[in-house]
């Protein structure tokens, strides 16, 4: 059997992360897989961020987000 997570949790992990160049150009990858609003996104990204990341992976988000399409 293999199982694969979805786009929202490797983001979700990158986001937690968010250490280095690699991590961000991941992120990078993921987010633009993904369609809808910031907001909406984010949503589904939250539920994969260890409780005690969630602060560094949503500013991490929103630069990101900032970065790729403006500001959120």
């Amino acid at each position: 059997m293999v199982r694969s997570v979805t786009t929202e949790q490797l983001l979700g992990m990158k986001l937690a992360a968010w250490r280095d160049a690699v991590d961000r150009s991941d992120a990078r990858l993921l987010l633009a897989q993904l369609e809808g609003p910031a907001q909406e996104i984010w949503l589904r990204v939250e539920p994969f961020v260890p409780r005690n990341y969630v602060d560094k992976a949503s500013y991490a988000f929103d630069d990101l987000w900032d970065s790729m399409y403006g500001t959120a």
